[in-house]
């Protein structure tokens, strides 16, 4: 922990579309609170996982893990289990590379 940078104190408040925060765990409360931020961490996890970007076709999926991951209190491994069992992942068709 250090409150200066170079001589000059760290000022670690801002704000996350307009909720507040003064520091790194109010940072983390704001993020576990936000809406589009649980979203796109689901959707981050989801894309890394099936080893491609969301097509429209995978919105429920995403919808029901994104639910799921409310649900859990925001726990990521709670997310990890829903991911790994869901037939989004265990039915993934996997992609194959063209021969030249």
């Amino acid at each position: 922990y250090r409150e200066t940078d170079h001589g000059k104190p760290i000022d670690a408040s801002g704000d996350v579309d307009g909720a507040p925060f003064t520091n790194a765990v109010e940072l983390g409360s704001v993020l576990r609170n936000s809406p589009a931020a649980s979203a796109c961490f689901v959707r981050k996890l989801y894309t890394y996982a099936q080893g491609r970007t969301p097509v429209d076709v995978d919105a429920p999926a995403l919808d029901a893990l994104a639910q799921r991951f409310s649900e859990a209190s925001h726990r990521a491994d709670q997310l990890l289990i829903e991911l790994s069992s869901s037939e989004a992942f265990r039915f993934v068709e996997p992609t194959f590379a063209k021969a030249p």
